[in-house]
């Protein structure tokens, strides 16, 4: 299985690294836009999306993956700054939503759970 990590908080990218086991391919980027090209070629399982990195692009990201890449899943990871009303639109897109901002032993708990619902 293949993850696509669009993150650039470095805590997080290690948090994401270590509920990433060895038996997922994981992929790590930071720019949103540059992913694109190889977000199609990898053609990625999942994709976790950090919002508070990247507020502007998520719903953008989101529709590429909707509608280029096959049966992918898409998990938008949020801390502090995440507005109500982009919470109601993911909501209501049928995205899957993940804190990170809580500690990172459950945090790394919640995205292998997620992880494992996928396989």
């Amino acid at each position: 299985m293949t993850i696509f990590s669009i993150v650039e908080n470095q805590n997080l990218q290690q948090a994401i690294q270590r509920a990433a086991t060895p038996q997922y391919n994981l992929v790590l980027h930071n720019n949103p836009i540059s992913s694109l090209d190889e977000m199609r070629e990898k053609n990625p399982d999942v994709i976790l999306f950090n919002y508070d990195d990247y507020p502007d692009y998520w719903e953008s990201i989101y529709l590429f993956s909707k509608y280029n890449l096959n049966n992918c899943k898409f998990i938008l990871l949020f801390g502090r700054t995440f507005l109500i009303n982009d919470s109601s639109k993911a909501e209501f897109l049928g995205v899957d939503l993940l804190p990170w901002h809580t500690d990172t032993r459950s945090f790394v708990a919640d995205l292998k759970e997620k992880l494992e619902d996928v396989v």
